[in-house]
C-alpha cells in the first residue's frame, strides 16, 4: 500500500470537497492507512489529517460517514499523544457526546472507541473538555438504557478509559454509574459486559465511588457476576480487584462483602490454578483482616479452614 505523504494528501483532499459517498470512502482508506502502522499514522497526521477529520466530523450529519471518520481517528490517536492533543485542541471533543447518542450503533460503537482511546491518551486533558461538554451524561444515559451487549461493552469501555486517571471522570461518574453497573452485573449474559463492569467498579472505588456503590449492592452483584461466569479468570481477577479496592479502609464494605459471601469466595480463589487471581484474592483478604476482624471470625463458619491471613498462612496457599 503507497503510504506516502501525497497520498494521504490525495484522500484528505477527497473528504474535504467530495461528497457523502467520497467522504465515506476516503475516511476509510485513511483508517485502513493509519491501521497498518505507526508510520502511516505520522503520513497522515503530516498532511494534515487530524484536523481535516475533525472538521468532517463537526460538519457531516452522514452516519456513515460519521461512522469512517470516528474509525479513522482511533488509530491515529492511539499510542500518539500528539495527535490526541492536536484532535482535542480542534475542538473535535465537543462532537463525541452527540456522536455518543447517535441512533446509528455503528457511529456510537466509533464514538465510544474513540473517547476511550483519548481518554487513555490524555487523561483529564481530554475528561475536562468531554465532561464539560456533557460527555459523561451521555455515556451513563446510554449505559442506562442499550439493550445491545456490543453498545454495552464499548460503554463500559470509554467509562473506564475515562475513570482510569481521572478523578474528575471519576467523581462524576461515581454520582450515576452504580445503579446501572450493578444491575448489569447481575442481569448480563456478556462476559465482556461482565469485565468491563467490574474494571469500572474497581475505578470507582478507588476514588470516592464507595458509598455509592455500596448503595447501589455491588459488593453482592460483582460476586455474583463471577458465579455466573464460571471458571474464567480475568473475570475472577477483575472482581477480586475491584473488591480489593472496596474493602481498602471501608468497615462498611467489609460489611457488606462479608455478608454477600465475599471472604469464602475470596478463600476459594486462593485455590486458583492462575497465580495472579490467587494474589488478588489474598489482597481482598487482606483488607478484610486489617482492624476489622469481627467479619472475618463471622466468615468462618462453613470453610474447610479458618481465615487466617497472614504471611505464613497465605503463602502456603499461594
Amino acid at each position: 500500500m503507497d503510504c506516502s505523504a501525497s497520498y494521504a494528501r490525495a484522500l484528505l483532499r477527497r473528504l474535504r470537497i467530495g461528497d457523502e459517498a467520497a467522504q465515506q470512502a476516503a475516511a476509510k482508506a485513511l483508517g485502513r492507512l493509519a491501521s497498518s502502522g505507526a508510520s502511516q499514522c505520522e503520513a497522515i497526521a503530516a498532511a494534515g489529517g487530524i484536523p481535516a477529520l475533525a472538521r468532517c466530523l463537526a460538519a457531516s450529519r452522514s452516519a456513515t460517514v460519521l461512522d469512517a471518520v470516528a474509525g479513522a481517528l482511533v488509530p491515529l490517536v492511539t499510542d500518539s499523544q500528539s495527535s490526541a492533543l492536536q484532535l482535542v485542541q480542534s475542538g473535535a471533543v465537543l462532537c463525541i457526546p452527540r456522536l455518543v447518542r447517535s441512533s446509528s450503533k455503528a457511529v456510537v460503537m466509533s464514538a465510544c472507541a474513540l473517547a476511550g482511546s483519548l481518554a487513555g491518551m490524555l487523561d483529564d486533558a481530554f475528561a475536562g473538555p468531554f465532561l464539560a461538554a456533557g460527555g459523561m451524561a451521555a455515556l451513563i444515559d446510554l449505559l442506562e438504557s442499550a439493550a445491545d451487549e456490543h453498545v454495552q461493552a464499548a460503554v463500559l469501555g470509554a467509562l473506564t478509559g475515562l475513570t482510569a486517571l481521572s478523578p474528575g471522570a471519576q467523581e462524576a461518574a461515581a454520582g450515576s454509574a452504580p445503579a446501572p453497573l450493578a444491575r448489569l452485573l447481575h442481569t448480563s449474559g456478556s462476559i465482556q459486559v461482565l469485565h468491563g463492569a467490574a474494571a469500572l467498579a474497581h475505578n470507582l472505588a478507588r476514588q470516592g465511588g464507595k458509598d455509592a456503590l455500596l448503595a447501589a449492592g455491588s459488593a453482592a452483584a460483582l460476586l455474583a457476576a463471577m458465579d455466573r461466569a464460571g471458571g474464567d479468570a480475568a473475570m475472577q481477577n477483575f472482581v477480586a480487584t475491584a473488591l480489593q479496592s472496596l474493602s481498602c479502609d471501608s468497615l462498611p464494605a467489609k460489611a457488606a462483602i462479608t455478608a454477600a459471601g465475599g471472604v469464602q469466595a475470596m478463600v476459594h480463589l486462593l485455590h486458583s490454578p492462575d497465580p495472579i487471581v490467587r494474589c488478588s484474592a489474598a489482597a481482598v483478604l487482606h483488607n478484610m483482616s486489617d482492624d476489622a476482624r469481627d467479619p472475618i471470625q463471622q466468615a468462618r463458619s462453613g470453610l474447610q479452614w479458618p481465615v487466617k491471613v497472614t504471611a505464613a498462612g497465605v503463602g502456603q496457599t499461594l
